[in-house]
């Protein structure tokens, strides 16, 4: 292996934990409802039998320019992956944030 692709892999291992690093991170589109220290509130579709949706996101991993100027009702998608338990509860640890931008139709 090149020493460069050595390095790469072996911050990837410091960086992600091993839970996070055995999942794929996968997308969730949403809403912000609200921020509060290192976590974030993603108002997400109900799922089939609730009337409500939302996920919590843990921004200790994201680039803070990334989520700093965002409001709540802002779209956006979070790279990230699941973690937690049933007895727990879930949350996303996210990796990156990009806000969708605002279609106006012209």
């Amino acid at each position: 292996m090149k020493p460069r692709r050595l390095l790469i892999a072996s911050l990837i291992l410091v960086v992600i934990p091993p839970t996070v690093a055995a999942q794929q991170l996968e997308p969730f589109a949403g809403r912000v409802q609200y921020i509060y220290g290192s976590t974030l509130v993603l108002a997400v579709p109900p799922p089939p039998g609730s009337s409500t949706g939302s996920i919590r996101v843990d921004l200790s991993r994201v680039p803070q320019d990334q989520y700093s100027g965002l409001r709540s009702g802002d779209e956006i998608v979070v790279m990230g992956a699941i973690a937690g338990s049933s007895s727990q509860g879930y949350r996303v640890i996210g990796f990156t944030i990009e806000k969708k931008p605002v279609w106006d139709g012209r």
